[in-house]
């Protein structure tokens, strides 16, 4: 078995840093001419979980002094970012470099490839059923659990699998994190959007699932089509596809592996089964603790994720001949490789930091918010959708983004004869879809990197499904609004 790597295309990442950085500087230089606000926040216990969260006050903007952000602030908030407001941003940092060390042992060992080769021979004919079934799955553990940051680093299996497969890295992240984003968006159950949404605007938990229920097939299904149309496509010309350079060198190892028929010898056979073991302890771990702890899990689900595949990644190597010093190069090498993926993170983050210190996100929800009750209620909704994407610039989280803009939203909705469930329902779609474009969405980011793709070259596959989503988001808040959804 040759001495498979693992190589992220660092070179196609730079015009993602020009990007971020050109947004950074942006926003640091929007501090210094857009007024400084901010609304008036209160503590408010969540009824489905016991947390306390900070809302705003709905009609509680006020303007206050100027807070813009010079050089030296544009220069240090990535550092900042580690940091800020808890350490989300050192956590991802270290999350995604350890990740790629773990993954580099598992594929040095040559059992990773072996099995996704096994398993392909055994769908051979058949890869055009792996899309729809897999999306499916993934796209369900959003939609009902608010499961997404867990199964990010799912996608170093799945993206060398498609590409075996016969399609591109493009495909598996769709496969896995595109699925995935577009259930937590159009949820069900969510316990990070629409239990917190639902709660802030005193609807009763989980009302609306029917409705939900179909907005969710809509969607996925879009999602469906949009990718089996693409790997169809690259399939038939692998020319056409987006990605065809970086993708280059796993195409390249897998045409060499099933030239020399690779089996499992028995070392592979002992790592696939302590990889398959690790991951469904991860996920039965992960689905049970949102049913019975949900107000917990939130705390200990990023440290499980990362002890999981830390110990997934040691076991690998030992168990798959690497031994103790082939297994810590290979570490080694993991981390060096996905260090420039980090600082991608780290700017990323630090567009947040720096709108936040400047006092102007608040000054932007105000003043997006305020578009609403001009139009009349079908169009209302559909502003209410745009202004939430827009926000969701600024806030890639959705929780936060629920605590942020539901209090606001919700009063002005009802204002103009939208229900509080529409608002809520207009919320999500807005909060989640332009995750899978906005690149200020520090996981995206992660995704990608693990996933070897550019955000340029992800923007181009992903711009026309973001259209169709938006435009079947206005189809079923017009149906909702006249329909009067309720039950409020």
């Amino acid at each position: 078995m040759a001495d498979l790597d693992v190589k992220l295309p660092v070179g196609r990442l730079i015009f993602g840093y020009v990007i971020i950085i050109a947004l950074l500087v942006l926003v640091t230089a929007a501090t210094h001419f857009v007024p400084a606000g901010e609304y008036n926040r209160v503590e408010k216990v969540n009824s489905e979980t016991g947390n306390t969260m900070t809302v705003i006050v709905p009609d509680s903007f006020s303007y206050v002094d100027q807070n813009p952000q010079g050089f030296v602030d544009f220069i240090y908030s990535p550092i900042k970012s580690l940091y800020y407001k808890g350490i989300l941003g050192a956590v991802l940092v270290v999350f995604i470099i350890f990740i790629g060390g773990s993954f580099m042992a598992m594929r040095r060992t040559g059992a990773l490839d072996a099995g996704i080769l096994n398993f392909i021979k055994k769908f051979k004919g058949k890869e055009h059923l792996v899309i729809p079934i897999m999306m499916v799955f993934f796209s369900l553990f959003g939609a009902l659990f608010g499961i997404l940051e867990e199964l990010v680093p799912f996608i170093i299996i799945i993206v060398p699998m498609a590409i075996a497969m016969g399609y591109d890295s493009i495909v598996g992240m769709m496969m896995i994190f595109g699925a995935c984003a577009v259930g937590f968006t159009a949820a069900m159950t969510n316990p990070f959007t629409v239990v917190i949404a639902q709660s802030i605007a005193e609807l009763p938990i989980y009302s609306g699932l029917f409705f939900r229920f179909v907005a969710w097939a809509i969607m996925i299904t879009l999602a469906i089509l949009y990718t089996s149309w693409y790997a169809r496509r690259i399939k038939r010309d692998p020319e056409k596809s987006l990605v065809k350079e970086s993708d280059g060198d796993f195409r390249k190892e897998f045409e060499t592996l099933e030239r020399e028929h690779s089996e499992f010898t028995p070392a592979h056979k002992r790592v696939v089964w302590t990889i398959g073991i690790l991951v469904l302890l991860l996920l039965v771990t992960i689905i049970s603790g949102q049913l019975l702890f949900p107000s917990s899990l939130g705390d200990i689900s990023f440290p499980l994720v990362f002890l999981i595949f830390l110990i997934m990644g040691i076991a690998s190597g030992l168990l798959g001949g690497l031994g103790v010093l082939g297994t810590l190069k290979a570490f080694g090498k993991g981390i060096i490789t996905f260090l420039p993926a980090s600082l991608l993170i780290m700017l990323a983050r630090a567009i947040f930091v720096v709108a936040d210190e400047g006092m102007i996100m608040d000054t932007v929800l105000f003043h997006l918010s305020s578009i609403i009750d001009n139009y009349p209620t079908v169009v209302a909704s559909w502003a209410m959708l745009l202004v939430q994407t827009a926000i969701n610039f600024f806030i890639s989280s959705g929780s936060a983004q629920a605590m942020v803009a539901t209090p606001v939203m919700v009063p002005l909705g009802e204002l103009v004869g939208i229900t509080r469930q529409t608002s809520v329902l207009a919320f999500q779609m807005g909060d989640g879809f332009s995750n899978l474009f906005w690149p200020t969405n520090v996981l995206l980011i992660v995704a990608l990197s693990l996933a070897g793709i550019s955000w340029t070259k992800w923007a181009r596959f992903i711009l026309p499904l973001q259209a169709m989503f938006l435009l079947a988001g206005f189809a079923i808040l017009t149906v909702a609004v006249l329909i009067n959804w309720g039950p409020f």
